[in-house]
């Protein structure tokens, strides 16, 4: 791993970054929303972590928990307890 990079939890407080990388990163049709992002991370915070270099936010890795046979957009946006 290179020099001052580290693997952590996301903060509530990164997810605008994440946000950002998002966007850029998928197209429009693609891409979660803030209020996605900002509700997985409240529900699945275990399920959301951020690869930092120095501090900064350079790439994310989240998902959500579902007891579904198959994953559909709806699934997505439902994290499931338990």
């Amino acid at each position: 791993m290179q020099t001052g990079a580290e693997i952590r939890w996301l903060s509530g407080g990164d997810v605008y970054s994440a946000w950002e990388l998002e966007t850029a990163g998928y197209p429009p049709e693609e891409a979660a929303s803030l209020e996605i992002l900002q509700y997985r991370q409240r529900e699945a915070g275990e399920l959301f972590q951020g690869y930092y270099i120095n501090t900064k936010l350079i790439g994310f890795v989240c998902g959500t928990r579902s007891f579904a046979d198959h994953l559909t957009d709806a699934s997505m946006k439902v994290h499931e307890t338990g």
